[in-house]
């Protein structure tokens, strides 16, 4: 499938942290060093909490290092959608929350100095099917209903005409995973400990929940975070609230046109794109879409990226393909994240996860979150 642009970009950054090799006390064990289990840890950390993460793989090596690294609180038509489900006090909460994860990440890569090509751009959801354009007309009214500082516009930087978009500025772009090992870093100089290739295989609940590897080692902990991607004790019947969505992205370089902007559109085929920093003083587009529910029958994936590639070269006048990659997602019965007990009558095994292809602002406010209930800091 190929190794994604993140991976590739921190092959020579790595913690190369040790598996586990014995039995191990903590207060808190995170399962998952991706974007919730790492902000989660470092908030831990820094209130004075003993902390461990397990990772079957590397840190930042799942999800978190095979995404489109956008992080931002406009998500597609999400706020039209949540409106219809939730009104607008369900809407306002999820904007709230999003826009508290990009603040995090943007602050944290600010206090610890993290050289992740952080850049300000604002994030567009657009339509080009002029039949389409009271998609968008709702959806930046929910957006604007919602919380955001967010606009109507059809001035769209892109190389094609659009009819019609909504706006919201002041969104990042990040090298994700460069994010998530300065993090590490930083978990590791206040005293946590990270265990890398250990897979967690079991974990038990009750007022002193363990979790035991795949190696047999066994860690004790007064609370347990599953930041695994895709909650694997089901016990609380995920597989039957989630569903897991595959999608596709490519990096090219950029031709004569580059984006400033970071672009999702609403109609389909849905098409993402934002630029990143070449490393040779030019730019590359990472070019997203696809997407399918995982185990669809349909096109192969050699099809799906030689059709992101046809768009790269044809619409973006992008050229040269640099790498290849994907990623599932995982999209919760009403589209909003599961953040909280991992079973209703769970107090110290706690969960994030469905995050709808918007891991890392999400993940992040689910992060913090799930660290304040550990800490008392909520409810």
């Amino acid at each position: 499938m190929g190794t994604s642009l993140w991976m590739a970009e921190t092959a020579q950054r790595e913690l190369s942290c040790a598996p586990l090799r014995e039995d191990l006390e903590a207060d808190v064990c995170v399962v998952g060093a991706g974007f919730t289990g790492l902000t989660a840890a470092l908030e831990l950390a820094r209130a004075g909490r003993q902390v461990c993460v397990v990772d079957a793989h590397a840190v930042g090596a799942g999800v978190s290092g095979h995404t489109t690294a956008k992080v931002a609180a406009l998500h597609g038509t999400v706020y039209e959608e949540l409106r219809r489900k939730f009104g607008g006090r369900g809407a306002a909460a999820y904007a709230a929350a999003n826009c508290a994860g990009v603040d995090h990440v943007a602050d944290t890569a600010r206090e610890l100095a993290i050289d992740c090509a952080l850049r300000r751009r604002p994030a567009v959801t657009y339509v080009r099917d002029p039949q389409q354009r009271d998609t968008i007309e709702q959806e930046a009214d929910a957006a604007v209903e919602a919380g955001l500082p967010a606009r109507l516009t059809t001035d769209v930087d892109l190389p094609y005409e659009v009819a019609a978009a909504v706006e919201l500025p002041d969104q990042l772009e990040i090298q994700p995973r460069a994010y998530l090992l300065g993090v590490a870093r930083e978990v590791l100089r206040l005293g946590g400990r990270i265990f890398e290739g250990t897979m967690a295989v079991q974990v038990g609940d009750g007022a002193r929940p363990h979790v035991r590897t795949a190696g047999g080692q066994r860690i004790r902990a007064r609370d347990v975070i599953v930041a695994s991607h895709y909650p694997f004790p089901d016990r609380g019947l995920f597989f039957m609230r989630l569903t897991p969505m595959r999608s596709y992205a490519i990096a090219v370089r950029a031709g004569a046109w580059t984006a400033r902007q970071m672009t999702i559109s609403a109609d389909q085929p849905t098409r993402s794109v934002r630029a990143h920093p070449g490393g040779d003083g030019g730019e590359l587009l990472i070019v997203g879409g696809e997407g399918h529910k995982a185990g669809e029958d349909g096109d192969s994936a050699a099809e799906r990226f030689g059709v992101l590639e046809r768009f790269a070269r044809d619409e973006l006048g992008a050229g040269e393909v640099t790498h290849r990659w994907s990623a599932h997602d995982l999209r919760t019965a009403d589209g909003v994240p599961y953040v909280g007990p991992l079973t209703p009558v769970s107090r110290h095994v706690l969960v994030g996860t469905g995050y709808r292809k918007w891991g890392l602002s999400n993940g992040t406010y689910a992060g913090r979150a799930l660290a304040d209930r550990i800490l008392g800091r909520q409810d």
